[in-house]
């Protein structure tokens, strides 16, 4: 069947434009390189005939564990060439969790760079399923053998160089080694695209797992078009013309956010710029892109700048502009909630603000605002071609051709969770707003983690903890109090950021839990939580908190490798001090 996905689109393009600019990467110079299309389809052809011919085809896992960088937008797009399995890893994940999805999804080939191979090393021995480790970075041998004396020095059990290097490639031979195929069958990389099927598996993208391991989520050709479909259809009005259309790369590309962006940005004909979180607020103002997708510290970075820049209403918006670039068409925020009063400033400067909600499972899009019709305090309305209900538990349901095929393995999850009208059952918690049906959603939580207070009421605590998003101090606040009287807090705070302040301010502290407990600090928080408890019925509001003098990490299990909590485990963990805040 003939339809336009990323690969197809880069056959395209890079055939008939193959000088057109596709990517900018960063040099050593301060500079940028110029990716083109041409260049795209080259290096995508190349590694596509390279892993057929090394025996990679229909439904056969590909696993990618790198950081964001180009090589990805060829990977992912060979893999669909071939009919493969793209299995992304999050570079963050320890190498317990590295191995564990790898060996799950039965990947035969891992891609990943020098920096992330000391994780692979680790658990080498257990990779029995992995035929080939291809090095994105790798020059010479030389690097390899540094890499597994420095392993050997810290292991229990050493390695020989010979097993390691028997399974590692380079990617400019696997370059290689396509061109030559290429030279031989120029239209072999057509005719391999002929055959794929819109049914064909696509993707298993691990989630997070909030509690316990994570699930495969297993998405077809259809399921990704499909939701790329109804995104676009939504926000069709939102695009500037061809050849004005830029943007930034610069999420994780292993999550559906970062992914997502750069194959629709593909799509849609974009001039995309590759970043790092640290370098993006520096670059926006110089790439001036005309689409972004940010999480909330980001925005409210911005707006902070831009209202302490002039007590001018008119400057203030003009400074917004600045910072944004001036050409922002429209924008997305993801990844928890963003105060009103942020919205408004940037739609009064301008500058639409587009909140929505989605999830792996559906490929992710379920709902969204629009440019020309939106509710600040809601989740969007469903997006076209998908169905959304509400069911009499407050449960979000979900029907339609973006949503997953199952759980890699796992088909007793995979019942569980739709039901026998063909429902996916979400696990989140809606209301439709005033209680219109198909309108706009009020999100209210996971519903594994409700709270039930011991006045029966019931509490989401995912959706107050979201309300401290924009909050530059604070770094994660854990909900707790199930069958108590009151809902109480334990609170993470953003050490760099609150030791920069402190100095600025000059304070004294010899060290950080010191000045935890400065009375400054703690009036910051309290204004923090006295802000959101405003926004809160009686029964929501946070009523003591404590400031623990450590953070949550990946590995000691509290958040998953997305940065979210793992409430479970943070309830079990710090019982202690949690309950001590009911003492009188």
């Amino acid at each position: 069947m003939k339809y336009l996905t990323g690969i197809r689109k880069i056959l395209r393009k890079g055939t008939e434009q193959p000088d057109s600019v596709r990517f900018h990467l960063p040099d050593p110079t301060g500079g940028w390189k110029q990716i083109t299309w041409g260049e795209v389809l080259a290096r995508t052809r190349e590694i596509a005939l390279y892993l057929e011919r090394h025996g990679i085809g229909k439904d056969d896992k590909i696993a990618v564990f790198a950081n964001t960088r180009l090589e990805w937008a060829f990977v992912v797009s060979a893999i669909e060439a071939v009919r493969g399995v793209f299995v992304p890893t999050y570079f963050s994940n320890t190498p317990a969790q590295t191995l564990y999805i790898v060996d799950h999804s039965d990947a035969e080939i891992l891609f990943t760079e020098l920096a992330l191979f000391p994780k692979i090393l680790e658990k080498w021995s257990n990779y029995t399923k992995v035929r080939e480790v291809i090095l994105w970075d790798l020059d010479n041998k030389g690097q390899i053998e540094a890499a597994v004396a420095q392993h050997n020095k810290d292991c229990e059990r050493p390695l020989t160089l010979a097993e390691v290097t028997d399974k590692v490639v380079a990617l400019t031979n696997v370059y290689a080694e396509g061109a030559q195929i290429n030279d031989r069958e120029p239209d072999r990389l057509s005719r391999l695209i002929d055959e794929i099927e819109l049914d064909d598996l696509a993707y298993i993208m691990y989630t997070s797992g909030t509690t316990g391991d994570p699930k495969g989520v297993m998405l077809s050709n259809k399921n990704l078009l499909r939701s790329t479909e109804s995104w676009v259809k939504a926000l069709e009005h939102a695009f500037p013309p061809m050849g004005e259309r830029r943007g930034i790369i610069w999420l994780p590309l292993s999550h559906m956010g970062g992914i997502g962006v750069m194959n629709t940005e593909t799509m849609l004909d974009y001039e995309s710029w590759f970043s790092d979180p640290w370098s993006l607020l520096e670059l926006i103002p110089k790439v001036r892109p005309t689409f972004l997708l940010c999480v909330p510290a980001y925005w409210e970075k911005m707006y902070s700048e831009a209202i302490n820049a002039s007590p001018d209403k008119e400057e203030q918006y003009r400074k917004l502009h600045e910072v944004t670039g001036g050409k922002l068409t429209f924008l997305l925020s993801g990844g928890a909630g963003l105060k009103r009063e942020i919205k408004d400033f940037f739609l009064a400067a301008g500058i639409q603000m587009i909140e929505g909600y989605g999830l792996t499972e559906c490929a992710p899009n379920v709902t969204m605002n629009r440019l020309d019709d939106y509710h600040f305090d809601s989740i969007g309305k469903p997006v076209p071609d998908v169905l959304v209900k509400i069911d009499q538990a407050g449960e979000i349901l979900v029907k339609g051709e973006n949503v997953f095929v199952g759980y890699h393995k796992n088909p007793r999850e995979t019942k569980a969770c739709f039901d026998d009208e063909g429902w996916f059952h979400t696990g989140d918690l809606g209301e439709w707003i005033d209680g219109i049906e198909g309108g706009f959603v009020e999100f209210k939580g996971r519903k594994k983690e409700i709270i039930v207070t011991a006045g029966g009421k019931n509490v989401g605590p995912g959706g107050i903890e979201a309300l401290f998003a924009g909050n530059p101090f604070i770094e994660h606040v854990a909900i707790y109090g199930n069958e108590k009287k009151y809902l109480v807090a334990l609170i993470t705070l953003r050490e760099p950021v609150l030791t920069a302040w402190a100095k600025q301010q000059g304070l004294d502290f010899p060290d950080y839990p010191s000045l935890l407990k400065h009375p400054r600090v703690a009036a910051i928080v309290q204004a923090a939580v006295d802000d959101v408890n405003g926004r809160l019925a009686s029964f929501e509001t946070i009523k003591k908190f404590q400031l623990y003098d450590g953070h949550f990490s990946v590995e000691d299990g509290h958040i998953t490798p997305s940065l979210k909590l793992r409430r479970a485990r943070v309830w079990e963990d710090f019982q202690e001090e949690f309950e001590a805040l009911y003492d009188d």
